[in-house]
C-alpha cells in the first residue's frame, strides 16, 4: 500500500514539477476573417483606439467597465479597468500602414502578464481583406500547464471581436 501511494506522491511530483519543462515556453493563436472593405478603411479602425470598445468582445461583459486612450497611432494607449475584465493596458508599438498594427499587451489585474497581439491586412483582391488577430505570449514555468488551454480560452473572443468588426466596417461603408 505505501508503495502505491509513493508510485502516485511520485507522479504527482513529475507532473507539478518536470512536466512543464516539455511543454512550450510560449503560447501562440491566431483568428482571421474577410472583411468587405478596404485595407486603408480597417486600418484607420485599428490604429484609433477610440473605436476600439465599439468592436472589441470585452465590453459587452462588463459594459460598465471603464477605459481612457491616450493618443493615436504608433505609441497610443488604451487602458481598461473592470470587475470581470479586470486591469489592463494596449500600447501600439510599431505600424505598417494599411498592413500591420503590432500591440504590446500588458495584464494587471487579476494575473499579472505581458503579451504581443495585434493584427495583419491582407487584400484579397476582390473587394475583400483578410483580417488576422494573432497572439502571442511566453508562458513562466508553472505556468505551461495554462498554454494548452489558450487557444479554447480566447479564441472565442477573438473570433467575437472579429465578426463585430466585420459588421462595424461592413456598417459603415454600406
Amino acid at each position: 500500500m505505501l508503495k502505491k501511494i509513493g508510485l502516485v506522491l511520485l507522479a504527482v511530483v513529475f507532473a507539478l514539477l518536470v512536466f512543464p519543462s516539455i511543454l512550450p515556453h510560449e503560447a501562440s493563436m491566431e483568428r482571421r476573417v474577410l472583411i468587405r472593405s478596404t485595407p486603408a478603411t480597417i486600418y484607420a479602425v485599428l490604429i484609433d483606439f477610440n473605436q476600439f470598445r465599439s468592436w472589441d468582445p470585452w465590453s459587452p461583459m462588463e459594459p460598465e467597465s471603464t477605459s481612457q486612450v491616450e493618443g493615436l497611432g504608433v505609441g497610443s494607449r488604451y487602458s481598461w479597468s473592470g470587475e470581470k475584465v479586470g486591469r489592463g493596458s494596449m500600447l501600439i508599438q510599431s505600424v505598417k500602414e494599411n498592413e500591420q498594427v503590432d500591440v504590446l499587451l500588458t495584464f494587471e489585474d487579476p494575473f499579472p502578464a505581458e503579451a504581443l497581439t495585434g493584427w495583419r491586412l491582407a487584400d484579397t483582391g476582390n473587394g475583400e481583406t483578410e483580417v488576422t488577430w494573432h497572439y502571442k505570449q511566453e508562458m513562466p514555468y508553472f505556468q505551461r500547464y495554462f498554454g494548452l488551454m489558450f487557444d479554447a480560452m480566447l479564441g472565442k473572443d477573438f473570433e467575437s471581436g472579429l465578426a463585430r468588426l466585420k459588421t462595424r466596417i461592413e456598417g459603415q461603408t454600406s
